[in-house]
């Protein structure tokens, strides 16, 4: 039911069991969405989207479909300080949280290993975290405007990244450029503080 101009709330339980695909995006809908009964009420689902929608609230992503491979809340209110990405269905392979109002720390060290796309962009998450214990099949990884922080050693990062957006930080330290990932195509360092010359 993607671009339909739908509005409304919607209700989890009130969806058929028996679905394999969700797409509620480019619609107007509003109000949480309780993802906690996915795993559950929707067993089956290995694909998830409901962008560039309205819906607000925290995000518990704890308990997802065993066998979801694509989730999308890109674009809504989203947020909260409590997003668990530790807990995550082994078969996930695209996550997109971007563009909403979620914040506090995350640990990646955790990411199922079949993951390959990352985004986390235009949120409001923080602290430190490690870049060098990815899932070596990640091959882009996009936290823009952020506010990480902490230092960034670009010799340790998965050679397997292909597209890189790190800008829009409070990274700090010296960057060293000249041993970039080897499967490295696009990558954005600026509008941190880093310092000395790459």
């Amino acid at each position: 039911i993607c671009e339909c101009s739908y509005n409304g709330t919607i209700d989890i339980s009130s969806l058929p069991t028996t679905l394999v695909q969700v797409d509620l995006s480019k619609n107007r809908f509003s109000g949480p969405f309780n993802f906690g009964l996915m795993g559950s009420h929707l067993p089956n689902v290995d694909s998830f989207n409901c962008q560039n929608n309205y819906f607000t609230g925290p995000v518990d992503i704890a308990n997802l479909p065993a066998a979801i491979q694509t989730f999308i809340i890109k674009a809504n209110n989203f947020n909260g300080t409590t997003v668990s990405l530790t807990n995550l269905p082994d078969t996930l392979v695209e996550l997109d949280l971007s563009f909403n109002a979620l914040s506090g720390g995350l640990d990646l060290t955790k990411l199922p290993k079949q993951l390959v796309i990352l985004k986390l962009y235009n949120n409001n998450f923080n602290g430190s975290i490690d870049l060098y214990s990815l899932p070596a099949s990640l091959t882009e990884i996009a936290i823009t405007n952020n506010k990480f922080s902490g230092t960034l050693d670009a010799t340790r990062l998965s050679n397997n990244l292909q597209l890189l957006y790190l800008d829009n930080n409070d990274f700090s330290g010296a960057l060293d450029l000249t041993k970039l990932p080897k499967a490295a195509e696009i990558a954005f360092f600026s509008a941190n503080n880093f310092v000395g010359t790459a």
